[in-house]
């Protein structure tokens, strides 16, 4: 777990302070909140993130995650206006594509849709 926390740590900008080295794929507004380090790892807000930087970002932390062999693992996309958020709409068709779909063996919206839970399948080795 402390290695995908160290990788992350390279890849994402926090909110105050210094800023770290980024991966140049990685969204310019991802940003580290004041929270606890156990849910930093496992927890991902997608706010102010285009759609396409939203993907990226998704792919990318799923992808580390599963490398790692966290079990679940939770995004944060948001309600949007009424409910009308673009993430949370477009959210489930990444899921169900070929690159993600046979990584996760089920999910969980939280939080009357503004949240995610993933369950992620073990890596073969």
């Amino acid at each position: 777990m402390d290695e995908v926390w160290e990788k992350l740590k390279q890849n994402i900008a926090p909110l105050r302070g210094r800023r770290t080295a980024r991966m140049p794929d990685m969204p310019k507004r991802l940003h580290v909140t004041a929270a606890p380090r156990r849910e930093l790892r496992e927890t991902l807000d997608l706010h102010g993130l285009t759609l396409e930087e939203a993907h990226r970002a998704f792919a990318h932390f799923l992808t580390l995650h599963r490398q790692a062999g966290t079990k679940q693992i939770t995004f944060i996309t948001g309600r949007g206006v009424s409910g009308g958020g673009a993430i949370k709409h477009e959210f489930e068709g990444w899921l169900s594509t070929p690159q993600f779909k046979d990584k996760i063996i089920r999910f969980k919206w939280l939080n009357d849709g503004g949240a995610v839970m993933l369950h992620l399948r073990r890596d073969a080795k």
